[in-house]
């Protein structure tokens, strides 16, 4: 039997060969000695269109990949819904974005015009104040324009008798023989010469209060400027209220908790282990969190103070450099020393 086979195995394979030596296409005789005595497999056609599988699938593999392939298709229907829902999201997002937008840029405009009308007011104010000095110098104007035209009808009149007299004394002269003989033609006696009258030299303007106004008014534009300048200041003002636990026994303070003073008497009651046991000085109930402060601090009650910021760890108790303000590494402060 093993002859049998080796031998159409060896037929099969000059078959075969013979068979590309034509240049035929048909299938070599081995295979189907191999087929005669029992050998399995299907042959493959290169001349089918057909795909052929080399052994059938079995109804566990083909359940098994239609149950796949309908778990691929629950899965990307599910996917398609959450990519679906999360556009619906996206463009809702946007839109709210794009209305944030809008909504910023009316309050901005708002805002503009607000502005707008403060500074118009102060403008408004700086025009009426100003219409009010150029009246009252333009009053005063008047009154001393008032004063010099009565000094000049003085003497305009005088000027008149002057040219009168110069007239008569000129037909006097031009007719002094026919006077002679009539004894008629005597000048007329002119008064006594006129002087300027001292009170003349005071009459003008108010230089010395036009002086004030100049000095004032740039008093005020100085003034202005420093509080337009301190505006950006007070914009980051913070209020601070007095942490009372943090008080030494012989500091008062006033019931909004924004001063303080020196009582010269030590208050009744526990000690919190947050006061200041020795040194005088308080603390501010609420730590500082923004990067930029401003404080404006009224000391002029006091004849020595000090005034600053410092980290929560500054000592509490004692009299050491740790527990004074501007004296260690956890606090800072300006102070001015009793004169």
């Amino acid at each position: 039997m093993e002859e049998k086979q080796t031998l159409s195995a060896a037929n099969g394979q000059s078959t075969a060969a013979q068979s590309a030596q034509d240049g035929l296409a048909a299938p070599s005789a081995g295979m189907f000695g191999l087929l005669q005595d029992g050998v399995g497999f299907t042959p493959l056609d290169s001349n089918s269109d057909r795909a052929v599988q080399p052994f059938p699938r079995s109804p566990k593999l083909q359940k098994k990949k239609a149950k796949t392939g309908q778990l691929s298709k629950e899965r990307l229907s599910r996917r398609l819904e959450e990519l679906q829902a999360e556009k619906s999201k996206t463009e809702a997002h946007i839109q709210s974005l794009k209305k944030r937008m809008a909504d910023l840029s009316r309050s901005t405009e708002v805002k503009k015009q607000q502005v707008h009308e403060r500074f118009e007011s102060m403008l408004c104010i700086l025009r009426q104040d100003e219409q009010a000095v150029l009246d009252s110098l333009e009053l005063d104007l008047k009154r001393t324009m008032t004063r010099l035209e009565q000094v000049l009808r003085n003497w305009t009149q005088h000027q008149d008798q002057v040219a009168k007299s110069i007239s008569s004394t000129q037909r006097v002269l031009s007719n002094s023989s026919a006077a002679e003989e009539d004894g008629k033609g005597q000048p007329e006696n002119l008064s006594t010469p006129k002087k300027p009258e001292a009170s003349e030299k005071h009459i003008r303007l108010d230089e010395e209060r036009f002086e004030k106004l100049l000095k004032t008014l740039s008093s005020i534009s100085k003034q202005l400027r420093a509080q337009l300048q301190r505006k950006t200041l007070l914009l980051d003002s913070s209020p601070v209220v007095i942490d009372r636990q943090t008080c030494n026994s012989q500091i008062s303070v006033t019931s909004e908790g924004r001063g303080m003073s020196f009582s010269g008497s030590a208050r009744s009651g526990p000690e919190h282990p947050l006061q200041f046991d020795k040194v005088c000085c308080a603390l501010g109930s609420s730590p500082i969190t923004a990067s930029k402060s401003y404080w404006e601090v009224d000391v002029h009650c006091s004849s020595a103070w000090a005034v600053g910021v410092a980290y929560g760890t500054l000592e509490r108790k004692g009299r050491d450099k740790g527990a004074k303000l501007g004296r260690n590494r956890n606090s800072w402060c300006v102070e001015r020393g009793a004169s």
